[in-house]
């Protein structure tokens, strides 16, 4: 591995190498959300550094869109913060989090409006409003100062991108044997680098056993390369 430090550009060298690199939410970009490029776009994960680490309230009535559980994480942040979103917007025709989690909006006193889209963001240097997409196809404006784009996640699989590891297609993170090996056998995954998305015990719990892998591989005690299932996320027997 070649990393960059405080003394320099260094070489790496190892015997194994555990890929823990986890997930993101997806940008605006990749949601293909038009409109102009003002600032006050975040997602949940820059929100609650900017809410909670910097002590910044960086807007005061945003849009929320998603339903998956960490956009009501985001909620329970503005409220901490003491902002107030217009309206949470989820583009399928159910909330995706479990039930009760999309009660919370409405004890929050907060709009959910399902089967929209958001469609366009505008602004100059701020968020001025969105454009949205209601059921009935109709495209309204609302006027908000900032928008919270929260889940869809995808692994952050930059890494094994750049490098010979094998993809999977159904998740974008690697092809892993029951082993959590990659299809280089040096290389191993672990937690949310390998499906979007488990909770941290999960991914805790999944690290361990990738460290006793780890251990009996270098022991050899694990079967040759292609002696193991492989895995594929959303792939059934």
């Amino acid at each position: 591995m070649t990393v960059s430090t405080a003394a320099g550009v260094q070489e790496i060298v190892a015997r194994r190498v555990l890929i823990a690199t986890g997930v993101r939410e997806s940008s605006r970009a990749e949601r293909l959300i038009g409109g102009t490029r003002p600032g006050g776009v975040l997602s949940t994960g820059a929100l609650q550094g900017l809410v909670h680490l910097k002590r910044m309230q960086p807007f005061r009535r945003p849009l929320l869109l998603g339903t998956e559980l960490v956009a009501f994480s985001a909620l329970l942040t503005c409220r901490h913060a003491g902002i107030r979103p217009v309206a949470m917007v989820e583009p399928g025709p159910r909330a995706i989090a479990r039930w009760p989690a999309p009660l919370l909006p409405r004890m929050l006193g907060i709009p959910l409006k399902l089967n929209t889209d958001l469609v366009a963001i505008l602004g100059e240097d701020r968020v001025r409003e969105v454009v949205l997409r209601g059921p009935d196809g109709a495209e309204r404006n609302l006027a908000v100062d900032g928008v919270i784009v929260s889940g869809r996640f995808v692994p952050e699989a930059t890494l094994l991108r750049m490098g010979h590891l094998e993809v999977d297609p159904q998740s974008g993170g690697p092809v892993v044997d029951q082993f959590g090996r990659c299809s280089d056998p040096a290389y191993f995954a672990a937690g949310n680098l390998l499906r979007p998305v488990e909770t941290a015990g999960w991914s805790w719990e999944e690290g361990r056993r990738a460290g006793r892998a780890i251990t009996a591989s270098l022991r050899g005690a694990l079967p040759a390369p292609g002696g193991g299932l492989q895995v594929l996320a959303g792939m059934t027997p």
